[in-house]
């Protein structure tokens, strides 16, 4: 779903008028809930989804740690944990075909599957 389609336009209607009648204890669930039933919809398979469900749910995790011990070592490890997690996902899943395609073309190699990009 691409933000400038007719679907997303329903779907930010649809999502704005619930949360604004969603309690306020029940806002943070709703809105994971929503993002995942967004990302849903470009997946091709549930196994697209797991990414995004491992970075939520280990950014999550630290921000626990992170609530608990805001001046502590642990505090500051899980913050460190928390960034270089999400910016490792992005870089790989970002630069992963871009790398591949680079070193592929400069060494003369084709990766298996007869193409030099990872789908």
């Amino acid at each position: 779903m691409q933000f400038i389609s007719i679907g997303f336009l329903v779907f930010m209607t649809v999502f704005v008028v619930i949360y604004s009648v969603v309690p306020a204890k029940f806002r943070r669930p709703f809105l994971v809930i929503c993002n995942i039933l967004y990302y849903i919809t470009w997946a091709k398979s549930i196994f697209d989804l797991v990414p995004i469900v491992a970075v939520t749910l280990v950014t999550w995790i630290c921000a626990l740690i992170i609530e608990k011990n805001p001046d502590d070592r642990a505090g500051k490890i899980a913050l460190i944990f928390s960034i270089a997690g999400c910016i490792g996902a992005l870089a790989y899943f970002k630069y992963t075909n871009f790398l591949l395609n680079t070193f592929g073309s400069v060494m003369g190699f084709i990766l298996p599957g007869g193409g030099t990009t990872i789908s």
